[in-house]
């Protein structure tokens, strides 16, 4: 498998004895070991040795590990962190518009009313148009987006999977619904997988809601090669992942499985729904393609961020084509921030006796209902709406809004 290198100290620089010596600070993938090859004289003394730091998520904690020798040791000590935090090249926007950058520190409840005598920050101003919707009990919320296998080098690579990947929440615990919700199953006939490929999850039927998510993976290959491990939140430390793009690497020994998921600081439920009616009486129409859903805040001007970071909500092959009316989702709700609103995307092909005769290429934009409306007792839940009318039939999209 091929190392980066990165050179710490050449003896070119002055170490002092007895003291605390900073020598870089430099980005390591999180599915990778940082492996410290050290090779020094030190008052005579020679100390050769090879230490292994595994990335940690416990950020600023000191990991040390010491060589000794017989009158001196070494003590090489590793501190983590997030990169946006430490590195000057790092994207910290994820934004859509480039002239916009959003700090770390942006507050998440925030009016910018016209007319008021207050300062608003530069990299606000472009943003001052917009109605902004504050909940008086903000719901935070977990969304999925992708998992993606990747195996280490060429020949270390996973075979067929079995297992299981599952999710969940902090439902009330008198709640029937507390489960801890399968996304993905190697039974449903998905146990093959190509790289980087991400897998074909489902569900849930409704929004992982509150202040409490995990994430386990539960994964192994023919020859007992596993991915095992997961991921967790609570309300000690959920907030300061909110509102930001996050993948989550949990390491094996011939792999890894990337998570991609957004943790929403204050989120509604949009359920979906998919309708196609034939425009040609007793007309033999099968559709197969693609619907995904994404953010407008959120930048997707990178192969990376389409891949990983939208909703799949229906995908078929041409070998798999399904009938018109009621379409099957893989994903019929989605968490949507309440200072966003939801795009939804589609390219559909119409067969009809096996030849392709219309295409659809699809974009529309919702936005959620303001928390008012949310919170009306006559208005429980909100819908939205929309259609296309094409020569050969017609595509019917809804969007049911309701409070997690």
């Amino acid at each position: 498998m091929a190392m980066i290198k990165h050179v710490l100290f050449d003896g070119s620089q002055k170490l002092v004895l007895g003291a605390l010596n900073t020598l870089s600070t430099f980005s390591v993938p999180s599915y990778s070991l940082l492996e410290c090859q050290v090779n020094l004289d030190v008052e005579g003394e020679k100390f050769i040795a090879t230490l292994k730091f595994l990335p940690d998520a416990w950020f600023n904690i000191p990991f040390e590990q010491e060589i000794c020798g017989e009158t001196s040791r070494i003590r090489v000590i590793v501190y983590w962190t997030r990169a946006q935090r430490v590195l000057p090249d790092y994207p910290v926007s994820e934004y859509l518009d480039d002239s916009i950058g959003m700090s770390e520190n942006t507050p998440r409840r925030r009016h910018l009313n016209k007319g008021e005598d207050i300062y608003i920050q530069p990299y606000l101003r472009d943003l001052g148009n917009q109605e902004w919707f504050v909940s008086d009990y903000p719901i935070a919320c977990m969304e999925i987006f992708s998992i993606v296998i990747c195996p280490f080098g060429n020949d270390g690579g996973l075979s067929r999977l079995r297992g299981e990947i599952k999710a969940s929440d902090n439902m009330d615990a008198s709640d029937n619904m507390k489960t801890n919700i399968v996304i993905f199953d190697s039974s449903w006939g998905c146990d093959t997988f190509n790289s980087h490929e991400t897998l074909k999850l489902r569900g849930p039927t409704r929004c992982y809601s509150g202040d409490c998510f995990w994430i386990f993976v539960d994964l192994k290959d023919e020859e007992g090669r596993e991915i095992k491990g997961g991921v967790s939140y609570d309300f000690h430390n959920v907030d300061m992942f909110y509102n930001r793009r996050i993948c989550s690497i949990i390491p094996g020994k011939h792999g890894y499985a990337a998570l991609h998921y957004i943790l929403f600081g204050d989120a509604v439920q949009a359920e979906l729904g998919f309708n196609l009616e034939s425009a040609i009486p007793n007309a033999n129409l099968k559709v197969h393609g693609k619907i995904t859903a994404r953010y407008n805040n959120f930048r997707y001007s990178t192969h990376y961020q389409k891949k990983y970071y939208q909703k799949v909500i229906f995908e078929k092959g041409e070998s798999d084509s399904v009938d018109f009316g009621e379409l099957p989702l893989s994903h019929s709700v989605i968490g949507v921030p309440l200072n966003a609103s939801l795009i939804v995307l589609a390219k559909l092909h119409v067969i009809l006796d096996g030849d392709r005769i219309e295409t659809l290429q699809y974009e529309q934009k919702f936005n959620p209902p303001s928390p008012e409306q949310m919170e009306s007792v006559l208005r429980p839940c909100s819908t939205s709406s929309d259609q296309v009318k094409c020569q050969i039939f017609h595509f019917q999209l809804s969007v049911k809004w309701t409070s997690l």
